[in-house]
């Protein structure tokens, strides 16, 4: 390389870094306008993410019923893909008429009544904390503080379950708004659905228009991996919530335990975060039942533990197996990181996300090692 195309280079990585500065710059100093615009763009494009992320979850169940029933039975390649949308729409929404139906009013049934029972319940720890004081000669300053304690779970415990019990509540006072954008949606799924195949092979020709045929092998074994990373951690995450849940719902309905269909689907929802889900749905649902009986909760403590150690053990490796190639060091790791930088969307969809960056960190490794 002579002198000329040394400047020539040096000159482009300063304009380069210098560019990347000024953006960085431009983006620290109108965080506010930039925070506002995006938001404003994700509630309008929110159908369309909500059609994007169902259609990528769905689209293993449609090509199953295309290749394995309708496509056997019609010929016509275009009518087959309608059919089979609209056949992996009537499961999807079978699905969800089924959870408002018969989960959601059980749901806020429950929320009530113990919403109800709460006042009674903190009374009577604070009469019984009273006598431990006249019975054992417990320190007033101890029995003070711990009243202090109950106090500020009652108000803070209380305030959970009404903002929740607010919150389901509201799903049913904006039906109309929420089953409009719903069903915007459920069309923009199924056409992603039926057309997902020739959008495809059109981005693909705009890869390819692009780059090189080299770069654009690269993208396309980058948009593989990350795609399959992301369906096989949501499906599969998924698939071993809902199956713990409806187990412990069962138990405890057999055991006779109060809040069952509550508790179930809040292990259900937490349990889609690794590692700290299960605590995370196990703790309140603790205190829920101590509520009613402590017992109970000790009961419940103990069935959550083996629980645990059956999902842990038999239902996340067979369902999830080794899909993420990610060590468990790792997992922890990521949930940490993302979930302190975007809170519990990136709980959620941190743990893929590293499992992507950690899959490209060994992909350069080795191509770094065949160097050698």
């Amino acid at each position: 390389m002579n002198i000329k195309e040394l400047i020539n280079a040096r000159t482009r990585v300063i304009v380069i870094a210098g560019l990347i500065l000024i953006a960085l710059f431009s983006l620290f100093s109108y965080t506010d306008a930039i925070r506002s615009i995006f938001g404003t763009l994700f509630s309008i494009l929110m159908p369309f993410v909500i059609a994007f992320f169902l259609a990528f979850l769905l689209t293993p169940l449609y090509k199953l019923i295309k290749s394995k029933v309708i496509g056997k039975l019609i010929k016509n390649d275009r009518l087959s893909s309608i059919i089979s949308a609209l056949i992996t729409l009537f499961i999807l929404a079978l699905f969800l008429i089924m959870f408002f139906l018969f989960v959601v009013p059980q749901l806020v049934s429950s929320i009530n009544n113990l919403i109800n029972n709460l006042p009674g319940f903190f009374d009577e720890m604070s009469v019984y904390l009273s006598s431990l004081e006249l019975e054992y000669d417990i320190e007033h300053e101890i029995t003070q503080l711990l009243n202090r304690g109950v106090n500020w779970v009652e108000n803070n415990f209380e305030l959970l379950l009404r903002s929740s019990y607010s919150f389901l509540a509201s799903l049913w006072t904006s039906v109309i708004d929420f089953v409009w954008g719903f069903i915007l949606s459920l069309i923009f799924m199924m056409v992603l659905l039926m057309d997902g195949e020739q959008l495809s092979k059109s981005i693909k020709k705009l890869n390819y228009s692009l780059f090189s045929q080299r770069i654009g092998d690269e993208l396309v074994s980058f948009v593989r991996m990350t795609s399959e990373v992301f369906r096989n951690y949501f499906v599969g995450q998924a698939l071993d919530s809902l199956i713990l849940g409806v187990i412990l719902f069962v138990v405890l309905m057999v055991l006779g335990f109060p809040y069952a269909i509550l508790i179930g689907v809040t292990i259900t929802i937490t349990n889609m975060i690794p590692f700290f889900g299960p605590f995370l749905g196990a703790i309140p649902s603790i205190l829920i039942l101590a509520t009613v009986d402590i017992n109970y909760a000790i009961q419940f403590a103990i069935i959550i533990l083996v629980a645990q150690q059956l999902d842990g053990n038999i239902l996340s490796p067979y369902i999830l197996g080794d899909s993420l190639q990610l060590p468990s060091f790792m997992v922890m790791f990521s949930i940490t990181v993302f979930g302190g930088l975007f809170g519990l969307p990136g709980m959620i969809f941190g743990v893929p996300t590293f499992a992507v960056m950690y899959r490209l960190f060994k992909r350069f490794v080795n191509y770094r090692l065949e160097k050698i």
